[in-house]
Formats: structure tokens, sequence, C-alpha cells
């Protein structure tokens, strides 16, 4: 049994997770490396598909833009709005001021490792909304 057989018994319920260990440890005792899957491509765009009854509307945004725009919208917002007393205004200030760039850059680069992924998936009677790393 190789690794990949073993991990999807556990996956299934066949056998434990102790069961599992004991086999893997087992199996790299006897010197057969477990064979890891290789690594799926990088993730390099957000895609982002809205679609009703009337629009299918795609848009591709580079995960790079994805953090430089955060970091500009945040500057944008405390500068240019800091004294309106829009109340719609300062909403969008309380959430961004909370995001730290460490923590955005943090995310962009989990979403570039982790490969192409659908992260949302939204359908109502007339509108669906999909979001996706590609």
């Amino acid at each position: 049994m190789n690794s990949m057989e073993i991990l999807d018994a556990l996956e299934q319920g066949k056998i434990t997770a102790n069961k599992a260990a004991v086999l893997l440890k087992n199996q790299a005792a006897a010197g057969k490396p477990a064979k890891v899957p290789p690594r799926n491509k990088k993730g390099r765009w957000l895609k982002i598909r809205v679609k009703d009854k009337e629009h299918n509307l795609r848009f591709y945004i580079p995960l790079f833009l994805l953090r430089f725009g955060l970091f500009i919208g945040n500057k944008a917002l405390s500068c240019k709005y800091h004294a309106d007393n829009n109340a719609g205004m300062q909403i969008a200030q309380n959430i961004i001021s909370g995001f730290h760039m460490q923590d955005i850059k943090d995310l962009v680069n989990v979403l570039k490792d982790c490969g192409p992924i659908d992260l949302v998936n939204v359908t109502d009677d007339d509108s669906q909304v999909y979001i996706s790393i590609v």
C-alpha cells in the first residue's frame, strides 16, 4: 500500500489516524519514501465572475496588484476623506485601517502558493458570483 492509498483509506474512514501514522512510518522505515504529489502551479490572478440574466462580467486582477491596490486605498482613504463626515467613507476608513500591510502581504502570498482554487461560489435565483484564484 503506497502513501496515497493510505491517505485515501484514512480519508474514507477505513483506517484510523493512528493506523495511518504507523503504516506511513513503516513505509518510511522500509526505505520507500512517501510519494509527494507534484506541487500545483502558483496562482497569479484573482478571477471574479458575476453573471445574471443581462450580464456576464469577468474581471481578472493580478495578485500583486491586489496588495498594491489595498495599500493605495488605505493611504487614499486616510488622506483625502479624513475630514469628510460621510458615513459610508467613515465605515470604509474603519475597515481599511484595520488591515495591517503584513497581513495583506501574507494573505496574497498564501493565495499565490495555494495555486488555482475556487474561493467563492454564490448562486441565487437570478445571479451567480464566482471568485477563484487562477
